[in-house]
C-alpha cells in the first residue's frame, strides 16, 4: 500500500521501542569489562527485538535506498532516535529473494524516494543484523519487513 503523509511524529510503540533499546544500551555500556554481563544484555535486546512483532505508522527519515547484488532496502533514522538505524526490506529479500520488492506494491515507490524524506511506515521488526555485539549495541540495524510506506510530501 503506498500513500502521501503530511506529518512526522512519533507514536507511543515506537517511543516504547526506542526507550528500551536506548535502557539496553545504557546497562550494555555500563558493563564494561565483564564480557558475560555484556553478552547477557545484548542476548536480552536481541531476544526483545525478535519478539517485538507489528509496527503501525512508525516515522523516520530515509538515509538512503541501496542496492546491492540485485537486493534493495530502504535505509531510514527514525524521527526519535540518532544511533537506531531501520532498514526495510521484504521478507523474501532477507532470505535472499532478489525480486521480493517486485512483489510488492512498495516497489513502484522506491524510484520516488529522497534522500532526508519523510516516512512513515507499518510491518513487522524482524531482527537486528550487526556483525557484532558492539556493533549492535552502539548502533543497532533493525530489519523492518514493510507493509506500508507513506511518503511525506511537504
Amino acid at each position: 500500500m503506498i500513500q502521501s503523509c503530511s506529518e512526522n511524529a512519533t507514536n507511543p510503540k515506537q517511543d516504547q521501542f526506542v526507550k528500551k533499546l536506548e535502557a539496553f544500551q545504557i546497562k550494555y555500556a555500563e558493563s564494561e569489562g565483564n564480557d558475560v554481563a555484556q553478552d547477557g544484555i545484548a542476548n536480552e535486546m536481541n531476544a526483545y527485538i525478535e519478539k517485538f512483532g507489528e509496527i503501525k505508522d512508525w516515522t523516520g527519515n530515509i538515509v538512503e535506498v541501496n542496492s546491492s547484488l540485485g537486493d534493495t532496502w530502504i535505509v531510514v533514522k527514525p524521527s526519535n532516535s540518532d544511533v537506531i538505524t531501520l532498514k526495510l526490506w521484504p521478507g523474501d529479500a532477507i532470505l535472499g529473494n532478489e525480486d521480493a520488492w517486485k512483489k510488492t506494491d512498495l516497489f513502484k515507490l522506491l524510484p520516488t524516494l529522497k534522500v532526508d524524506g519523510a516516512l512513515t511506515f507499518s510491518g513487522k521488526v524482524v531482527s537486528e543484523m550487526s556483525l557484532t555485539d558492539d556493533g549492535m549495541m552502539s548502533e543497532p540495524e533493525i530489519v523492518i519487513e514493510p507493509t506500508n510506506i507513506k511518503i511525506d510530501q511537504k
